[in-house]
């Protein structure tokens, strides 16, 4: 799926599920703030595991591991 379409579809479940003032020209601001709130904890945690793994780098595994984890979070 490509990010026009997933942007749409999350603005429809925003029209949706939040008050009027998230329904003005906002929204957009809106989801550009929710990515970077999710890839900053994402990339946190990813750090934390590697971290706890003895690691210099943040590894795929590592991310793979916090997305999980932050999917959960982030679910709503």
């Amino acid at each position: 799926m490509n990010h026009q379409k997933i942007a749409a579809r999350h603005k429809k479940v925003l029209r949706a599920q939040k008050p009027l003032k998230y329904k003005q020209k906002n929204l957009e601001l809106l989801l550009y703030l929710n990515y970077l709130r999710f890839m900053n904890a994402l990339v946190k945690k990813a750090n934390e595991l590697s971290e706890q793994d003895a690691s210099s780098e943040i590894l795929h595994k590592h991310l793979e591991d916090a997305k999980l984890e932050m999917l959960q979070r982030f679910k709503g």
